[in-house]
């Protein structure tokens, strides 16, 4: 497969920047000019507190203006239904009044505020915040956490995440629930784009992607449209409704990625901190397998539920393998998490390697001997291969110089892997993991294994299939 042209790209700063310049125009009533925001003074949330707004007008020149709510004993140029507005020296450090393009740029304002009706100014002034308090939350978020593509041992593949609003809120989650979300035309755009630079694979997520209001509209074009393979990652809460799940079936959605951590609903609910949930997660995947929908597992592997992975291996088999003879669990993936957002709860929850390996590997096999599909080496969030030392025939070789950087960024050799035969096909450990738990469970080859393989079962799958379409 070529690798994807990314040149293309738009960025969510400049949608940040884009609908901003939307806002503040519709607000002071100009068009062409861009807005520089100052850190506001005395704001709270939903409250414009006071700002200063540059405006670089198309002539070059620029226009500071003040903006806040109307207090008594503050004096300010213009006020108008509960907005003031005092104007000051642009960043050039002109005084606007001497400027002829300024000063018709500050009468466009004042006949643009004072003509807003009460109602009309309060949802201009809103639709301003709103803008304003995005683009703050924004300054911690990269553009590569919506939209992102990256290389696996099966090829390239786009991930679209849809904002980070979750019904869950696990604990080994490394995102911030405050991030800002884009409007559906941002990602249908990013979705074009990606079409257009030759992606065919496609993974859509978040946060929870099934909260998104554009999710069936996004699916049916990422599928209908442009001919894509899509995989949805979800914790299939809100598919325990049968509706909702014709929904998705309905935009052409085959492939489902479903978190589902403990086959224990207490443990569950204490890993995903979210009480009750658990119930919707199983009853959305038999919902799922019920409407033909392919299922993929995933499970992260933390001290919480690492003494319960056989019995996590027996539940998938009993409940959504023998069950649904015809459309069985199609994999099951093992996952070693990456740090937490919050930072506080890596130490306790992540388990040495030395301790996950005879426990995942002892669940491998129960799923493998059930024909279900394993992935637990080789990806991203894949265990290092030594971890499966004594199950080879489970490794995945990957080759670090083909995958995503942002993927194996966080990824090393310690002293450990020192002469390791199998060096060259493996991504390393990541740094945070060695950093607190150091080389436990780090066990270098002495060869390669024969019985490992170079791509997933499930990439095997896809292929098998794409040859027969």
């Amino acid at each position: 497969m070529n690798q994807p042209r990314t040149e293309q790209f738009t960025t969510w700063t400049q949608d940040f920047a884009e609908r901003l310049n939307a806002a503040a125009g519709a607000l002071l009533g100009f068009d062409g000019g861009r807005v520089v925001v100052s850190p506001r003074a005395d704001a709270r949330p939903g409250l414009l507190g006071r700002l200063v707004v540059f405006v670089e007008l198309p002539d070059g020149a620029s226009v500071g203006l003040e903006l806040s709510e109307v207090v008594p004993g503050r004096s300010t140029w213009l006020s108008h239904h509960g907005l003031g507005v005092s104007y000051r020296r642009g960043r050039d450090g002109a005084d606007p009044m001497t400027q002829p393009a300024a000063r018709r740029f500050l009468d466009g304002v004042r006949q643009r505020v004072t003509s807003l009706t009460p109602e009309a100014l309060a949802r201009s002034v809103a639709g301003f915040i709103r803008a304003l308090e995005a683009a703050e939350r924004g300054r911690e978020v990269g553009d590569w956490m919506y939209r992102q593509l990256s290389m696996g041992i099966d090829g390239h593949y786009g991930t679209l995440r849809l904002g980070f609003r979750c019904n869950q809120d696990c604990g080994f989650c490394w995102q911030s629930r405050t991030w800002p979300e884009p409007e559906l035309d941002v990602f249908m755009r990013w979705l074009d784009e990606m079409a257009a630079a030759g992606v065919g694979e496609l993974t859509v997520t978040g946060g929870e992607p099934t909260l998104y209001k554009g999710l069936p509209q996004l699916l049916e074009r990422a599928i209908r449209v442009h001919g894509m393979r899509v995989q949805l990652q979800t914790n299939a809460i809100r598919l325990r409704k049968a509706a909702f799940v014709q929904q998705l079936v309905d935009t052409g959605l085959e492939w489902l990625f479903v978190s589902l951590h403990s086959p224990d609903p207490t443990v569950s609910d204490r890993m995903t901190r979210a009480p009750g949930t658990w119930q919707g997660t199983v009853a959305g995947v038999e919902q799922a397998l019920a409407h033909g929908l392919r299922v993929q597992l995933n499970c992260v592997v933390e001290r919480a539920n690492l003494a319960q992975l056989r019995d996590h291996a027996r539940f998938v088999v009993e409940r959504f393998v023998r069950p649904t003879p015809n459309n069985p669990i199609v994999s099951v993936t093992y996952s070693n998490p990456c740090s937490y957002y919050d930072a506080s709860l890596w130490q306790d929850a992540v388990a040495p390697l030395d301790e996950v390996g005879p426990e995942v590997r002892a669940a491998t096999a129960i799923l493998a001997e059930a024909g279900v599909a394993v992935d637990v080496v080789g990806s991203s969030c894949g265990f290092p291969p030594c971890v499966f030392r004594e199950a080879p025939e489970f490794i995945v070789w990957a080759d670090r110089a083909e995958f995503d950087t942002m993927d194996v960024s966080g990824r090393f050799f310690p002293p450990e892997c020192d002469g390791c035969a199998v060096r060259d096909r493996c991504l390393g450990v990541r740094r945070e993991y060695y950093e607190l738990r150091g080389g436990a469970g780090l066990r270098p080859f002495d060869s390669v294994p024969e019985e490992a393989r170079e791509h997933s079962a499930l990439g095997a799958m896809f292929a098998a299939e794409a040859r027969s379409a």
